[in-house]
């Protein structure tokens, strides 16, 4: 999607992943920061041949430029025949983005998002605050399915004894 901001001169800029809070929900062809009242608190761009000099450099400062809080670069390079990731982060200064320092384990912390986000086998990964994998969109999905399934048979179960026990009080009247 395109975000077109609302500051003079900047052109519009379309990330592989944009965070935006307080806008109404619905499907867009693009945004525009200003009509929606909002602009993202956290942008994600993963590095490809052909973009990765313009994510880690033109975009460092565009994004500042345009008031994102949080920027992050999946950068994925080849290294002596061999493919690498790395994580890059920044948070927004008054003066331009500072790097954000990763733990112990290499992760970043996500602060608009309250997780954390690092590699696995090259792979970008999600854990929240206690480290735990928060699963892609399908596996939380059907986590949820599965939840959702378990809690009617349990309310299922409950109305049938429910039902059983007001039949045996009725039985003792």
């Amino acid at each position: 999607m395109l975000f077109h901001w609302d500051v003079p001169g900047l052109k519009g800029h379309g990330p592989d992943i944009a965070v935006v809070f307080g806008v109404r929900p619905g499907r867009r062809d693009s945004f525009d920061v200003a009509a929606e009242g909002a602009r993202p608190a956290l942008v994600i761009e993963i590095t490809s041949p052909s973009t990765a000099r313009l994510d880690r450099q033109s975009k460092l400062e565009e994004y500042h430029y345009a008031g994102v809080p949080f920027y992050i670069i999946i950068d994925r390079r080849i290294v002596r025949r061999q493919r690498t990731v790395r994580l890059l982060g920044y948070r927004a200064t008054p003066v331009g983005y500072e790097p954000l320092t990763p733990n112990e384990r290499g992760w970043l912390w996500l602060e608009p998002v309250n997780a954390w986000l690092g590699l696995t086998e090259g792979n970008p990964v999600c854990y929240n605050a206690a480290g735990e994998v928060i699963g892609d969109y399908q596996q939380v999905a059907s986590e949820r399915d599965d939840a959702l399934t378990r809690a009617e048979a349990a309310e299922a179960r409950l109305r049938e004894l429910e039902a059983t026990l007001r039949r045996l009080q009725q039985g003792q009247e």
